[in-house]
């Protein structure tokens, strides 16, 4: 048989990649989450400047992006989806 040293076995990969695809995305839910309190913090106060409320909107965008991707990415990974 070949010299397979250095390669990895593919299940293994597979494994590690869906393991840091969990972390990654366990990561952006909590930063989602974050930007949702801290939303109503800014909010409920309604003492807003308006570059808060821009900087907030651009910020909740991203999150929500990345909460989309990471949806459709889960529903494509799903049989028969």
């Amino acid at each position: 048989m070949g010299d397979t040293s250095g390669m990895g076995d593919t299940g293994d990969d597979a494994a590690v990649v869906r393991l840091l695809a969990v972390d990654i995305e366990a990561e952006r839910i909590s930063y989602a989450a974050a930007l949702i309190k801290e939303a109503r913090a800014i909010l409920d106060g309604r003492k807003w400047t308006v570059g808060e409320l821009q900087l907030l909107a651009v910020e909740l965008t991203e999150a929500l992006a990345e909460m989309h991707r990471i949806a459709k990415g889960r529903g494509q990974a799903v049989p028969g989806s």
